[in-house]
């Protein structure tokens, strides 16, 4: 079995400030609008 997966870390100020990134990203926004998706710094 292979499992592939990858991770992205963003800066403090992206995790705590997600909703600002949301309005000027579309893509970010369509894999982080929710707060059940995990943002780590």
């Amino acid at each position: 079995m292979i499992i592939d997966f990858h991770t992205h870390l963003f800066p403090e100020s992206i995790c705590s400030g997600r909703e600002c990134y949301c309005e000027s990203e579309p893509a970010f926004e369509l894999l982080y609008h929710s707060p059940t998706s995990r943002l780590v710094s």
